[in-house]
């Protein structure tokens, strides 16, 4: 039988052994041959079939130099922008939830927070 552990995690944009965090998960994980390893413990078969069915998502990050969108109160749109994985402020605006990968993400963040104005 051929092992898919590596497409599968080609699907989820990742590869085999990167390190992921999953949205409101604790902990990261990654994809090896024999399935997901939730780091620390050990292979998941549940992670993995809810990740398959939708139940959970990976948690987006960009890479540097991706471009995103961010949101800040002082605009009244979302601004595209460049990912820098050395510069402070992006980091804190991405763990704080303010840098999305598409403009609607990041319009829906500003409806949330009562600073979208159409």
């Amino acid at each position: 039988m051929d092992n898919k552990m590596e497409e599968i995690a080609r699907m989820f944009g990742k590869e085999l052994e990167e390190e992921f965090e999953i949205k409101n998960w604790y902990g990261s994980c990654r994809f090896t041959e024999q399935g997901i390893m939730v780091i620390g413990e050990q292979i998941s078969t549940n992670v993995l079939h809810a990740l398959l069915t939708g139940g959970l998502k990976i948690k987006w990050k960009p890479k540097s130099g991706e471009k995103h969108y961010f949101v800040f109160s002082r605009y009244p749109k979302p601004q595209r922008l460049v990912y820098y994985n050395e510069s402070i402020s992006d980091r804190l605006m991405l763990k704080r939830g303010m840098i999305t990968r598409t403009e609607e993400e990041a319009i829906q963040i500003m409806k949330d927070m009562g600073w979208w104005e159409e």
